[in-house]
């Protein structure tokens, strides 16, 4: 493994500074600074000048003591801490990589945000915390309060001094953003990742041409459910099975050209999507969909309702039994439902899938695809409140997050050891050790000592520090397609224009508003309300503070723009 070397350290006068403080302090690891041990671009040392004083050889510059900080991580249930070890393996050569000495808490992810907002309110807060999967989302409002109370470092003037960190696109920066202030480091998300897939093999079946259209969409949905596709004589597919994860709706959304959150009306004022005549246009197709059973209602044998069904419980699983004909969703998930169920069964074949894959559909306003959160989910953060209370100290953690990030660090956490947890094959790939090798190596359960460390990875990396062994690249059809069309349809993401602004109002009234959208819009899918119930619930957003925000963030938008 890469050892950094002690002389990547803080840029410029900051250096020197640092230089001077250890020599008249010592090595105290009770009250630590030092420099990063990552890499700032820029970085130098002190120049020395010619003096009548003797020669004497230089003294070399101290290695800096390793930080103590903590670390705060959501838990699935699986790592085991306490006695294993694996784990302390894990964290010894992370602490030795990094220069760090780091101590990880592990909360259950169920209860991680409550949590989180207790120590919040009362300022006893890990030093580096995985903060919300979208910096702006209602549910954790509480966190943007503490960022305007100055319990969290903006980050803005430090990211671009180290390597990896800096590699982090502007975009999506501005979208992690608050307000012009960088408190927190993204998590790299593929941004053209979301479209939808279907079954080609039924398609063909029926002698029918991949949709490209609205038109072509709905016919292969009623196909698919009225038409027995899988000639099995019985009335047991579906369309389209959705569950109760409902942005699977945004995804539709845009193909009909309604913003990601923010548009731009034609006198180029922000406005919300719920407010564009394509969001109503849209959800009345969708409404039509249901209404007509091309949507699970429950009117299918042994497929319930889509709001009985917990979010990303089953809906490979549908798919990839043969009941269902189309999903709409991440790429990858739908890639998933062929890999794991339609190949595994002896439906299909890796050269041959039966799933196609595709991005988007032509709905009259355009080429349009939904965006994958501004291109990132998940946040890491630095408190103020603990152990890092200075500048120097805050460049040593972002020096520890930026290592994280160098390949062989992305490795170690996600692969582990070669010959213990994984092994090369003749081409130099990595592959993992099956259960029965990892019980024969000693290693037992990579959950048990890993799982959950992914959370502090941020996933950008400068080509210098790139991963020494990876897995094999995509070789099914299906992933190469999939890997395509995330480098395709970069092009036609819909931009959020509001990105990076975060209103008052919507940080105390964004929970209340968004739950008068998603009550309206379920209810008018369902069939539950006509036309004019939506209308009022709209309205009733408006006046509840929807106003209010838009007004809000138009200033903010304007202010930006200036």
């Amino acid at each position: 493994m890469k050892k950094k070397l002690a002389s990547k350290v803080l840029a410029g006068v900051l250096a020197s500074t640092m230089v001077l403080s250890m020599a008249a302090c010592g090595d105290d690891s009770k009250d630590p600074s030092g420099s990063s041990s990552g890499t700032p671009s820029g970085s130098s040392t002190p120049s020395s000048q010619n003096t009548s004083a003797p020669e004497t050889q230089a003294t070399p510059t101290p290695k800096p003591a390793p930080l103590k900080i903590t670390v705060a991580l959501p838990s699935g249930g699986n790592i085991q801490p306490e006695g294993n070890e694996w784990y302390d393996k894990l964290v010894k050569e992370i602490n030795e990589y990094t220069n760090m000495d780091v101590t990880y808490s592990w909360e259950e992810s169920a209860t991680y945000y409550d949590q989180l907002q207790q120590k919040v309110q009362a300022s006893n807060i890990a030093d580096v915390i995985v903060g919300p999967n979208k910096i702006d989302d209602p549910n954790t409002s509480f966190i943007l309060k503490a960022c305007d109370e100055g319990l969290f470092w903006d980050l803005a003037p430090y990211i671009d001094q180290f390597d990896n960190l800096a590699t982090i696109p502007e975009a999506t920066l501005a979208s992690c953003s608050y307000n012009g202030k960088v408190y927190a480091i993204p998590r790299s998300r593929t941004l053209a990742r979301n479209g939808f897939g279907y079954r080609k093999d039924w398609l063909d079946k029926k002698n029918m041409d991949p949709p490209t259209t609205w038109a072509e969409f709905k016919e292969m949905l009623r196909v698919f459910t009225e038409e027995d596709p899988d000639g099995d004589g019985l009335n047991n597919t579906q369309g389209l099975v959705v569950d109760g994860w409902q942005d699977v709706w945004k995804i539709i959304f845009a193909w009909f050209g309604v913003p990601d959150t923010w548009g731009l009306d034609k006198d180029g004022n922000l406005i919300y999507y719920t407010q564009t005549e394509e969001y109503k246009e849209a959800l009345k197709e969708i409404r039509d969909l249901y209404s007509k059973g091309y949507i699970n209602d429950g009117s299918v044998e042994g497929i319930p309702d889509f709001m009985d069904l917990n979010p990303g419980a089953v809906r490979k699983e549908y798919m990839g039994t043969g009941k269902a004909g189309v999903m709409i969703q991440c790429l990858d998930e739908i890639r998933k439902a062929e890999i794991s169920h339609l190949v595994k069964d002896g439906v299909s074949t890796e050269e041959d899938p039966a799933i196609e894959l595709a991005g988007y559909l032509d709905c009259g306003h355009g080429t349009h695809v939904l965006g994958n959160d501004g291109g990132y989910k998940g946040t890491i953060m630095i408190s103020k409140v603990g152990n890092v209370k200075t500048e120097a100290q805050l460049l040593q953690v972002l020096g520890y997050l930026n290592d994280l990030n160098d390949g062989s660090m992305l490795n170690l956490i996600e692969y582990g050891w070669e010959g213990l947890t994984y092994k090369l094959d003749e081409n130099g790939n990595v592959v993992d050790f099956t259960a029965d090798e990892l019980t024969a190596s000693g290693v037992g359960s990579k959950l048990a000592y890993s799982d959950g460390f992914n959370q502090i990875l941020a996933y950008y990396t400068a080509d210098a520090n790139a991963r020494p062994v990876e897995r094999a690249a995509a070789t099914t059809v299906i992933q190469k397609q999939e890997n395509q069309l995330y480098e395709d349809n970069i092009q036609y993401v819909v931009i959020n224009h509001g990105a990076g602004l975060i209103s008052s109002v919507a940080s105390d009234k964004g929970a209340d508003l968004g739950k008068i959208i998603s009550d309206a819009q379920l209810a008018y899918i369902k069939g539950e309300i006509t036309e004019d119930g939506l209308n009022e619930a709209l309205t009733r957003w408006k006046t509840a503070g929807g106003d209010d925000m838009t007004k809000e963030m138009n200033d903010l938008y304007k202010a930006s723009h200036k």
